[in-house]
């Protein structure tokens, strides 16, 4: 699993508290992105790779206790204040890889869940130029 812009790893499994990270894909309107193809009943969809799309990661993560979680939100805020704009890259925990063009973070939430430990799940939405690789 492997959530990151540029070269700096915003998520990864290797970290020790990384859990799930999810991607949200960017729906396209029939109505605007459309095209008709003679002889077809209905439009095709078609993605331009320089339109801009946002794009929604979903990280969960593991910590051992309250206050573990609690400072990750706080020094993760400062963290993410450095990170600018690239490439997108996330890999998903089934393994799927989805990139994404001149990629910037616009903004972070986190909630928590304390059934279990301290489960926090991070929401990034994520403003992209279009599709990568």
């Amino acid at each position: 699993m492997l959530f990151q812009i540029g070269s700096i790893k915003i998520a990864h499994d290797t970290d020790g508290v990384t859990a799930a990270v999810g991607v949200e894909l960017p729906q396209y309107s029939k109505e605007l992105e459309s095209i008709g193809v003679i002889g077809l009943p209905h439009p095709h969809n078609i993605g331009d790779e320089s339109s801009p799309c946002n794009v929604t990661v979903t990280v969960g993560r593991q910590f051992k206790d309250y206050a573990a979680a609690e400072r990750f939100e706080y020094e993760h805020a400062e963290f993410l204040r450095g990170v600018g704009r690239g490439e997108c890259v996330c890999i998903t925990m089934l393994g799927n890889v989805f990139s994404f063009k001149d990629a910037m973070i616009e903004s972070a939430e986190h909630s928590r869940d304390d059934s279990k430990g301290v489960y926090v799940k991070t929401t990034y939405n994520v403003a992209a130029e279009g599709r990568g690789r």
